[in-house]
């Protein structure tokens, strides 16, 4: 949706900050363990490279993470990368290029963000997981 000038330097002026969709696409598991099989001088001091970070911080300005971490009571602070995925306080998420999720042994299996938030019905799956996760 565009605005128009005017309309934009009046909810600035009202305090109301407009927010774009950014996509941020990540690499299917699948993708990945075929990249890993390539990489072989690949170090473990060096999982996480200036890029990721950047991608990692363009993530978390996204508020379906926010949302997603505030329900589980947790802060985005608390998301950093992992191998595959993300660590999201005592969780792992790893992204798929399946349309579907699922949940076991602390791990979240999803498609990416770009694909949930675009899909009234992701997020619902995601939002049922979630529940469950929360602490009480």
């Amino acid at each position: 949706m565009t605005i128009s000038q005017r309309q934009f330097a009046l909810l600035t002026e009202m305090g109301i900050s407009l927010w774009q969709r950014k996509s941020v696409n990540f690499t299917p598991v699948a993708s990945l363990d075929k990249q890993e099989e390539k990489s072989t001088t690949t170090t473990s001091k060096n999982l996480t490279s200036p890029a990721d970070n950047i991608e990692l911080i363009a993530l978390k300005k996204q508020p379906i993470l926010h949302d997603i971490a505030q329900s589980i009571a947790l802060s985005t602070e608390q998301i950093t990368l992992a191998e595959k995925g993300l660590k999201i306080g005592s969780y792992k998420w790893l992204f798929t290029a399946e349309q579907t999720m699922s949940f076991q042994d602390n791990t979240l299996i999803t498609p990416p963000l770009s694909d949930i938030t675009q899909s009234s019905m992701l997020k619902r799956q995601l939002w049922q997981i979630l529940q469950e996760l929360r602490p009480c």
